[in-house]
């Protein structure tokens, strides 16, 4: 009775400081390499480590060989898009992550300009009462990016992604001169 008591003890406060540490380990953007500690170019294996199972996983389909989608569920805010079996892009949408200057979903471009001056912005999705900002950087030896997308013309960050390449925002900038 004594070591199942000890053992029911031990259990439980083990439990809670995993508890006490999973939400420090949630609110974490890492500029164009990480989200909640999940690096691009990890493994599905170790996305599941960090975070545990999906909610869901499905193919992006046929024209898209290779691509498979991590869906969280709404309390995580969290999709991860995985190329040939690696982390190569991240869409945030949790209030519990932010970037080390406090950027993060209801942010405003104020807040944004001033914490990451070097930010890219073009029309977003939604014509001129949408931008995208992106602020790009270097992981694995790649262009990465982390965007920040600003659904309306006085809006706050509705959606953050995170992934390789220049993202979204300079893309559109860089067609909007041709």
């Amino acid at each position: 009775m004594r070591r199942s008591s000890l053992a029911a003890v031990a259990s439980l406060l083990l439990s809670a400081g995993l508890l006490a540490f999973a939400p420090s380990a949630l609110a974490n953007i890492v500029i164009g390499q990480s989200v909640a500690g999940v690096k691009l170019g990890a493994s599905e294996a170790q996305v599941t480590a960090v975070l545990g199972a999906p909610e869901r996983k499905e193919s992006a389909g046929a024209a898209y060989p290779g691509v498979v989608n991590l869906y969280y569920p709404t309390s995580v805010g969290l999709h991860f898009t995985m190329t040939n079996g690696r982390v190569s892009g991240a869409l945030i949408f949790s209030k519990k992550q932010k970037t080390s200057k406090g950027i993060g979903m209801g942010s405003s471009r104020a807040q944004l300009k001033r914490a990451y001056p070097q930010a890219k912005c073009a029309e977003g999705p939604y014509g001129p009462q949408s931008l995208y900002c992106a602020v790009l950087a270097r992981s694995h030896g790649r262009k990465s990016f982390t965007s920040f997308l600003f659904g309306t013309a006085k809006g706050d960050v509705t959606e953050i992604e995170l992934g390789y390449g220049v993202g979204l925002a300079q893309e559109l900038k860089e067609q909007s001169k041709k």
